[in-house]
């Protein structure tokens, strides 16, 4: 399981301003609890961005654009 933390912005101008990053996270398991933990895995880390993007992409931006 993986978790996307993307800014949110409560003045839509700095969103505007943004830089489009994002961080994504591997969730672990550790003494019975969940935690977040980087992803060292340049590949994996590129194929999940990947994922998400095209989701992201197709929930909040038309094909038309």
């Amino acid at each position: 399981k993986f978790y996307v933390l993307y800014p949110f912005f409560e003045n839509p101008e700095d969103a505007v301003n943004d830089s489009g990053e994002y961080y994504i996270f591997e969730v672990t398991e550790i003494d019975g609890e969940e935690e977040l933990a980087e992803i060292e895995d340049d590949e994996k880390l590129d194929r999940i961005a990947a994922v998400f993007e095209k989701r992201y992409n197709e929930e909040f931006y038309d094909e038309d654009d």
